[in-house]
């Protein structure tokens, strides 16, 4: 399911990446969607789901690390944090 929705974002190309940038939007209250890898760090996925819950927000833990995921956004750089 959420792997479906991170290729449908990634088509229409609505994705941010990062952590600043996804706290920031939701903040905004931008951000429908967050997505996490795997290996993502205790303290920034206690930090979304906080502002997730503020924002009503989404937050999505994918099976994938964030090298998967780099790979699957096709990026030169780990991806540990996706938003949309």
């Amino acid at each position: 399911m959420s792997l479906e929705e991170l290729r449908k974002a990634l088509k229409e190309k609505t994705l941010t990446y990062g952590t600043k940038e996804a706290i920031q939007n939701l903040r905004n209250g931008k951000t429908k969607v967050v997505l996490i890898s795997s290996n993502c760090s205790k303290l920034t996925k206690e930090n979304l789901e906080r502002y997730t819950k503020l924002s009503g927000a989404k937050l999505i833990e994918l099976k994938q690390p964030s090298s998967e995921l780099a790979l699957l956004c096709k990026r030169g750089h780990q991806v540990s944090v996706l938003s949309y």
